[in-house]
């Protein structure tokens, strides 16, 4: 990748701590410009930026850019909704401006010298990993970017890590293909020799474009460029290999949502969060016991099912007692998106 390119890339990054900034012209034609012309599924190696590890890769999504911001960046719809197999759970801070103005970003246009900008902030907490099953929760700083590169239609999402995430506790992946997984809050690792460690993500920093197909109007090409510093005693044990992995990951889930001809529209989902956060508790753990029954099915697919930690949690309901309201209203939307899906 050009160095000039890495260069524009930061550039982009740089907006993140500092509100009501404007991109420079030149940074953003250049990454855009790249992104533009690159082929479908390229991983790249990214060089070393902010003490971490970097990788890039692109891949191609079977729908408009129209759409993709209709159920990704919709105020009612949490990003952990369509991107169900690497977010827990998210959300926008009250004082973001983003929480604040609500943007309808499929509606909003603007042009490389003049784009639309709306900086915010908000905090994410993360699927196990697929390799030790730690998952940790976040703050970061976002820059939204509408704009357009020779007449296709673009969208740029900037994030910057706030600080280091909190300790790293023990999940399980039970079917990653069917976003299954269960959360405990027990600190350390869940799988090899380092169980005991105390690991955290000290920082990463990304870069996703977006750019509408000029002839195609179902296909968006999108490139993610991230940086990603984790490991345990402040020492990075992250290789590129790693990030690409994970950005490999998210879009696979994302295109099982969004490329759906299930999908329910837009305000449905919204509808259908916003109900789910009126439910009493009585209701939510009802939905939640049978959830639990669910689970049950995994016991023989799984030897950390049979005893222990992950066991117990499926014992007399103990799984439905440890979570907290709106961890359940998230597992609950997550069926219900499954449902809608025909995914088991």
């Amino acid at each position: 990748m050009p160095l000039e390119v890495v260069q524009s890339v930061t550039a982009l990054i740089d907006l993140c701590a500092k509100p009501g900034a404007q991109p420079k012209t030149e940074d953003l034609r250049a990454v855009l410009k790249y992104v533009a012309g690159v082929a479908d599924a390229q991983v790249l190696d990214l060089p070393k930026k902010y003490g971490a590890a970097g990788a890039a890769v692109s891949a191609s999504i079977n729908t408009s850019l129209q759409r993709i911001l209709e159920y990704g960046y919709h105020p009612g719809i949490p990003a952990n909704v369509v991107y169900p197999a690497m977010i827990r759970e998210s959300g926008w801070l009250a004082d973001s401006d983003f929480a604040q103005e609500k943007p309808q970003l499929w509606d909003k246009s603007g042009t490389l010298e003049a784009p639309f900008i709306i900086h915010g902030r908000e905090f994410e907490e993360i699927t196990p990993d697929t390799f030790s099953g730690a998952f940790y929760r976040y703050t970061m700083d976002r820059v939204l970017l509408r704009t357009s590169y020779e007449g296709r239609d673009v969208f740029v999402s900037i994030t910057q890590q706030d600080g280091p995430s909190s300790v790293g506790k023990k999940g399980l992946v039970l079917d990653d293909a069917t976003w299954n997984y269960l959360y405990s809050e027990e600190e350390g690792l869940t799988k090899g020799g380092m169980t005991w460690m105390d690991t955290y993500m000290y920082g990463s920093a990304s870069v996703s474009v977006y750019i509408q197909d000029a002839a195609i109007p179902q296909h968006t090409t999108c490139m993610m460029f991230k940086w990603l510093r984790a490991g345990w005693a402040k020492l990075n044990v992250v290789r590129s290999k790693h990030i690409a992995a994970g950005c490999e990951r998210s879009v696979r889930s994302f295109r099982q949502v969004i490329e759906s001809p299930k999908l329910p529209s837009s305000n449905e989902l919204a509808a259908q969060y916003a109900s789910l956060t009126k439910l009493s508790d009585e209701e939510l753990d009802a939905m939640m016991r049978t959830y639990v029954d669910g689970l049950q099915r995994f016991r023989s697919e799984n030897e950390l099912l049979e005893d222990g930690l992950f066991a117990s949690l499926l014992d007399d309901y103990t799984y439905v007692k440890q979570l907290n309201r709106a961890q359940k209203v998230n597992l609950m939307m997550k069926s219900y998106l499954r449902t809608q899906l025909g995914i088991k």
